[in-house]
C-alpha cells in the first residue's frame, strides 16, 4: 500500500528537473534532490534542494519547480514529495537514472 502511494503521488515529482539544468546549459554530470512538502489539500507549502552540487541558478529553477507542485486528487495527509537523479547531461543527450517518491509525515507532524 506505501508503494501504491508513493507511486501515485510522486510520479510527477522528477518532471521539469532537467529543463532546469538545461535552460541554465549546466551539463556534465548532474545529481541531487529535489524535495517538496506537500499541504493537506495537495498543494507545495515548501521545497529545497539537497545532496548536489547544482550551480545556483539550477538550484533557484529546482525550488522554483517544487513550488508549482500539486497533488490531484488527494487525501489530504500532509506529506513529502522527493525526486532523488543522478546521471550524465550534455547538449541532445542525458543518462538519468531518476527516483521519484512521495511519504506522510505521519501522526503528529504538520
Amino acid at each position: 500500500a506505501l508503494a501504491d502511494l508513493s507511486r501515485r503521488y510522486g510520479e510527477h515529482a522528477c518532471d521539469g528537473v532537467v529543463a532546469c539544468y538545461e535552460k541554465s546549459r549546466a551539463f556534465g554530470n548532474i545529481s541531487g534532490r529535489l524535495v517538496v512538502d506537500i499541504d493537506a489539500s495537495g498543494n507545495a507549502r515548501a521545497a529545497h534542494y539537497e545532496n548536489g552540487e547544482a550551480p545556483p541558478g539550477v538550484r533557484d529553477c529546482l525550488i522554483a519547480l517544487g513550488l508549482t507542485r500539486t497533488i490531484a486528487p488527494f487525501d489530504g495527509e500532509p506529506g513529502q514529495m522527493s525526486c532523488d537523479y543522478a546521471g550524465s547531461l550534455v547538449p541532445g543527450a542525458m543518462r538519468l537514472s531518476a527516483s521519484p517518491s512521495f511519504a506522510h509525515h505521519g501522526p503528529g507532524t504538520p
